[in-house]
């Protein structure tokens, strides 16, 4: 039976930790007096030299049971045993590894599944292996219109055989029967309120800048007065909050001007409704600004907030989505395409616009196009892609990893400590060094 010596911030997580790697067999035993172990390392010691336990109940003590770990409630008191096991884990994988990079095999209670995300990805991408697929590829022309590319129904088929017996089937016909013409109209919502996450999401996605950098940039918009406070959960405004003066300060940028004129005019949509943390407010420009004020980078993230403040105030973008069903045979085709009606907020978050697509043909039920070619298309399944910042905060944030102040510097910490690097596109690629310690982790 492996005796293992665990120290968590709080005693109900360290008995939940105890009952999950137990499978609900663990048991409490005593420690050999000045002597704890860990793994297959042992190392003499007296725990009230330690200087991590309370003096006012722990000092004295030559050693310790296990059990009266869980009643060590205050946070203070945890965190010189996490430099404990950083010290730990530092001699123990320099031993077994030799040629790990690292001085110092840090260990934090975030930073360590921070980095765990990252090496699960890079492991499913080591494991992954490719499976060979077919897919039917069909075009359609109507007249003197441009032809159209059809989706298979089916989608796609394992077996080669199969699939070429549905080609077969479907070349027997030149015709495509145009079964169904759906016409939708839809809305894409116009974004929430602003807050920390979000803004760090879309710094490193789309503007190419690191969570620990864009946290110094914020903090420095704030402390010159351009911004709102930066460190916020919530994604909502307040009935008080001053929508319309906030909009008018930037009534005179050359950038959006036109929209925030637009909108003080015909009046302001009403905001979505959000999350209220109880915390700060929602992140907002307090000024207007210039390039020139701001510099490259700052000026960046300050166009983004300000673009960000003036979508949530604007009208969802609203598009016409047409899906036009065939048969070619007794296979079934299809085909659709977005028509924008009304852009919406999109007018000032171009990135987030509809694509430009063909114009879709005009027609009914009952219509035939022509088929102008059939074909069998082998493809391969592609495994997943190192994750991005961006995924990895989102990933943070779902299973509560870390808070909306500390989500960069533990995203920043696994980068300096050469646990992963930053690739093109922000992706986070784990280091030997990075692997080994969580692979050490599932091991032991």
């Amino acid at each position: 039976m492996k005796t293992v010596l665990m120290v968590a911030e709080k005693p109900s997580l360290a008995q939940s930790i105890a009952k999950i790697l137990s499978k609900g067999e663990c048991s409490l035993d005593w420690l050999s007096p000045g002597h704890f172990s860990s793994l297959d390392w042992l190392s003499p010691g007296h725990f009230s030299s330690s200087g991590w336990l309370s003096p006012g109940h722990f000092s004295s003590l030559d050693w310790l049971s296990p059990g009266q770990l869980f009643q060590i409630g205050e946070r203070g008191w945890c965190y010189p045993v996490v430099g404990m096991c950083s010290r730990f884990q530092t001699k123990y994988f320099q031993g077994k590894y030799g040629n790990l990079d690292s001085s110092l095999i840090s260990f934090g209670p975030c930073q360590t599944p921070t980095l765990g995300f990252c090496v699960e990805r890079h492991d499913k991408i080591q494991s992954f292996k490719p499976e060979t697929y077919w897919v039917i590829q069909a075009k359609v022309f109507k007249g003197k219109e441009s032809p159209l590319t059809l989706d298979w129904d089916r989608v796609r088929v394992f077996d080669r055989e199969v699939g070429q017996m549905f080609v077969n089937m479907t070349k027997t016909s030149r015709e495509a029967k145009v079964e169904s013409v759906s016409k939708k109209e839809k809305a894409k919502q116009r974004p929430l309120a602003l807050n920390t996450v979000e803004m760090l999401r879309v710094a490193s996605s789309s503007l190419g800048m690191g969570p620990q950098h864009t946290m110094q940039i914020a903090e420095r918009l704030y402390t010159q007065g351009y911004i709102s406070y930066p460190r916020t959960e919530t994604n909502h405004y307040h009935d008080n909050f001053d929508l319309k003066g906030t909009l008018r300060q930037q009534a005179n940028n050359p950038f959006w001007a036109q929209e925030v004129k637009a909108l003080l005019s015909e009046g302001l949509n009403r905001p979505r409704k959000g999350a209220d943390a109880g915390d700060h407010p929602p992140i907002t420009p307090m000024r207007a600004a210039s390039e020139g004020e701001l510099g490259s980078d700052g000026w960046r993230l300050y166009e983004y907030i300000v673009r960000h403040f003036i979508a949530t105030v604007s009208q969802d973008c609203k598009y016409l989505q047409t899906t036009i069903s065939f048969t070619i045979a007794s296979e079934g085709f299809s085909c659709s395409g977005k028509t924008l009606i009304s852009p919406g907020f999109t007018e000032v978050m171009p990135w987030l616009g509809i694509p430009l697509e063909e114009a879709m043909p005009v027609c009914e039920r009952g219509d035939v196009f022509t088929v102008e070619e059939i074909k069998l298309v082998e493809r391969q399944t592609s495994p997943p892609d190192y994750l991005t910042e961006a995924d990895l905060i989102t990933l943070m944030e779902k299973h509560g990893i870390g808070t909306d102040a500390s989500i960069p510097v533990h995203i920043n910490n696994i980068s300096q400590r050469n646990y992963v690097t930053v690739e093109n596109g922000r992706k986070l690629k784990p280091t030997n060094l990075g692997i080994v310690l969580v692979h050490g982790y599932y091991k032991t």
